[in-house]
């Protein structure tokens, strides 16, 4: 018996006694994380800062591949290294590392989704088709999609800057030429008021990941004369004046209107952002709010 065939046979246990018992969803989870760690050459000490996204049918038996995910990488739901989002058909599971030097996404293959579903319904037992899956070789279960070595420098900075923006829960993140210049989690319009204080003219070309982007942070992203924006929320005046000076933009959902922290009534720097055009008058009055704000 081979050392691989021997790690396979341990980490399927570890997964069985995380699960409760032994099956074939489970057995393939076990089997794309050898994959990944296998394909991405890691080194043990880099483990820790692997990150995964699976994409499956939230229903039994395909969520147990979660499971046999996170016994054999130790990502889980809980350190927020593993996270979960559901799909009618297609499972697919994303890996890279917190620096994004690393990145690789491996699909079930439909086929073995199929067969096993068929034999399970036939009265298959799953600790069989456990065994089955386990013997399956690689090509015939799994493929990957992306190439597994991506150099920094060919993600777009403004790539970089949205997944910095999610993976460590910013409200703010810039990246210029591949590096990272500016992280905040100071909520509002704070954190980028400070950033243009910080870097002043290097801010320009800089690409920007914000959680919250209203028609204020449009005009100070004018301003410092930055190349790309994204938002997890942009309001639609904002979007307007991202797109009447020309600035590259995505957004994930879009609001009519950015509110305060109440939630009740409209942010105080967008109420004064609504009635300005020019961003250097935008970036003066936003510095004499902030000034009131900060003395009360």
């Amino acid at each position: 018996m081979t050392n691989e065939t021997e790690e396979l046979k341990h980490e399927m246990k570890n997964a069985e006694n995380l699960h409760g018992h032994l099956g074939p969803f489970l057995v393939i989870g076990v089997k794309i994380a050898r994959l990944a760690k296998k394909t991405l050459n890691l080194d043990p000490s880099k483990h820790n800062e692997l990150q995964v996204t699976a994409t499956l049918p939230l229903l039994t038996p395909f969520s147990c591949i979660i499971d046999g995910i996170q016994a054999s990488t130790k990502c889980t739901i809980g350190n927020r290294r593993l996270k979960v989002e559901n799909s009618k058909r297609d499972i697919t599971v994303k890996f890279e590392l917190k620096d994004f030097s690393k990145s690789l996404e491996i699909q079930v293959i439909p086929d073995a989704v199929e067969m096993l579903m068929s034999q399970l319904a036939k009265g298959a037992s799953n600790e069989e088709l456990a065994w089955k899956i386990a013997s399956m070789p690689e090509n015939q279960l799994l493929t990957i999609k992306n190439g597994w070595n991506q150099n920094l420098e060919k993600i777009t900075d403004l790539e970089k800057a949205k997944r910095r923006l999610k993976s460590e829960n910013l409200t703010l993140s810039i990246v210029k030429k591949s590096e990272i210049i500016f992280e905040s989690r100071t909520h509002g319009i704070f954190g980028f008021l400070e950033a243009i204080e910080k870097l002043g003219d290097k801010l320009r070309d800089a690409s920007v990941a914000d959680k919250i982007v209203g028609k204020a942070i449009a005009l100070l992203c004018i301003y410092a004369k930055v190349k790309a924006v994204y938002a997890l929320t942009m309001s639609k005046e904002a979007e307007h004046a991202l797109k009447e000076c020309g600035v590259y933009f995505e957004r994930d959902k879009l609001v009519n209107e950015i509110l305060d922290a109440s939630g009740k009534e409209m942010c105080p720097f967008e109420k004064i952002a609504l009635t300005i055009v020019d961003p250097n008058e935008a970036y003066r009055k936003f510095k004499a709010l902030q000034s009131l704000i900060l003395k009360r």
